[in-house]
């Protein structure tokens, strides 16, 4: 081929046709640049395909990665419930609502607890891969409800190590003898099946101020340890629900199956619109429909619309809330939001029927003194 072009260009020189020469020549060169163009094109387009399939693998793992995690997170929030109820166990005790129970996991007392940023390990480096903004935006929020988590792991951790074993210590409670019976020199049955905690011992220090100091303290970092694992759980389901709802226009839809919407924003992450959310409330008064939508939850959706002057939206939840929780609660949020709209008449009715169902209700005494 290179020879055939090679003669025209001699042929035309000969010729003595130097203008035709040289046009062919600049058509030969521009020829050869769209040649090469067309290649490069080639090559990014092999490129970005190799790139968004890599990047469809990843968000793949990360989508199994976090269904695991959750499950893990399950295992933590039962695990400080667990020790939440021994340390309440421990003050009804002290206060006479309860006695020594010999099923009861004292051995708690001296617990120390794993944890570790799953997620925050696996992808933190993975971000600069990660194109699509939501799952990106979803991943930095995770990664910060994971330190956020740690770091109330390591402040109960800090706790049993620096307070509550040194305490064990000091007043002769850790059962020693048990610690060396010579039936086993394994840690775990000695943990698990055997009372590290004297309990006579331990119910010497009963009434004491330091040891109610140390109980409240217990139990503040085990509620905010639970706590964390609680957002971090709610996170969790919210960033599989954005992955499966990012990936559905994809060819990897069908591997990603969201779990059910449980709450409220959960529905609005899948792609429900606020219509769609009023009637599925709604829906649920008639049972056709069931999610375990908390009386607080449809609350602040409701105020939620208020805010946007989406007034008979908002009414209309807050209605299907009395029907579901018929309480002062509900009928004080369907009060304000019918002054709202100027119905000054009916706002007094559900006013007085807040304070009919709780007649300490403050805020339903003070609207009615300044309406009626």
């Amino acid at each position: 081929m290179i020879k055939f072009f090679r003669r025209i260009r001699q042929q035309l020189l000969t010729d003595n046709k130097f203008s035709k020469y040289l046009i062919y020549a600049i058509g030969e060169i521009v020829l050869v640049v769209i040649g090469i163009i067309i290649a490069l094109q080639i090559n990014n387009w092999n490129g970005l395909r190799k790139a968004s399939n890599a990047e469809l693998q990843l968000y793949t793992s990360l989508f199994e990665d976090l269904k695991t995690e959750h499950r893990r997170l399950e295992r933590n929030l039962r695990s400080a419930n667990a020790y939440d109820r021994v340390h309440s166990h421990v003050y009804d005790e002290i206060n006479g609502k309860a006695e020594y129970d010999p099923e009861e996991t004292y051995n708690f007392l001296l617990w120390f607890h794993r944890y570790n940023t799953f997620i925050t390990e696996r992808y933190a480096e993975s971000m600069e891969q990660i194109t699509n903004k939501d799952i990106r935006s979803r991943l930095k929020i995770y990664i910060t409800g994971e330190f956020n988590t740690q770091t109330a792991v390591n402040e109960w951790n800090t706790n049993q190590l620096e307070q509550v074993r040194p305490y064990l210590s000091q007043h002769g409670i850790n059962n020693t003898e048990v610690m060396f019976d010579e039936q086993t020199n394994e840690f775990a049955p000695i943990i698990n099946t055997m009372n590290l905690i004297d309990h006579e011992k331990l119910k010497e220090q009963y009434g004491t101020q330091e040891l109610d100091q140390l109980l409240f303290t217990i139990r503040f970092k085990t509620l905010w340890m639970a706590q964390n694992f609680t957002w971090l759980q709610e996170s969790n389901r919210e960033f599989q629900m954005v992955i499966s709802r990012e990936m559905s226009a994809t060819k990897l839809s069908e591997i990603f199956e969201a779990p059910e919407p449980e709450t409220i924003y959960e529905l609005s992450l899948i792609g429900k619109t606020d219509e769609e959310i009023v009637k599925i409330i709604t829906m649920e008064v008639e049972k056709e429909v069931v999610y375990d939508f908390t009386r607080r939850e449809i609350n602040s959706f409701g105020y939620d619309l208020l805010k946007e002057e989406r007034y008979n939206a908002a009414l209309k939840v807050f209605r299907t809330n009395i029907e579901l929780y018929p309480d002062f609660y509900t009928h004080d949020s369907y009060g304000e939001c019918l002054l709202k709209m100027g119905d000054t008449l009916n706002s007094i009715k559900a006013y007085r029927k807040s304070l009919e169902l709780n007649p300490d209700h403050e805020n339903a005494k003070k609207i009615l003194s300044e309406i009626e």
